[in-house]
């Protein structure tokens, strides 16, 4: 579930950023089904003092998912300043250094 979360998030980048009110929802709702789903996980988890291989995937999730909410909203303002164009390049270049860094994370998880 984490891994689609995450996706959901990454999603924002391929919606126009001139329509900010789907990019801002969509990344609220990506926020707030994170946090419903680290309530459950932390149910299921036993508690330990310091940080798992499990915590620190969170952890990677959970910046990346509020790095996709940052984008959305720096779009939109860019957008409301004019600077569309801008915007578009920024949500281009986004959509590649999220997918990979998304891909690192995974991937360093299932690795280590």
């Amino acid at each position: 579930p984490l891994v689609f979360i995450v996706l959901m998030a990454w999603s924002v980048l391929w919606l126009d950023p001139r329509d900010s009110r789907a990019a801002i929802g969509v990344s609220t709702a990506a926020v707030f089904s994170l946090i419903a789903f680290l309530l459950g996980l932390r149910q299921m988890i036993p508690r330990v003092p310091y940080l798992t291989q499990m915590d620190e995937l969170v952890l990677s999730s959970t910046v990346l998912v509020f790095l996709a909410l940052g984008e959305a909203v720096s779009t939109s303002r860019l957008v409301h300043r004019g600077q569309t164009e801008l915007a578009r390049r920024i949500d281009r270049i986004a959509r590649w250094i999220y997918m990979l860094s998304m891909i690192a994370v995974v991937g360093w998880f299932f690795l280590s």
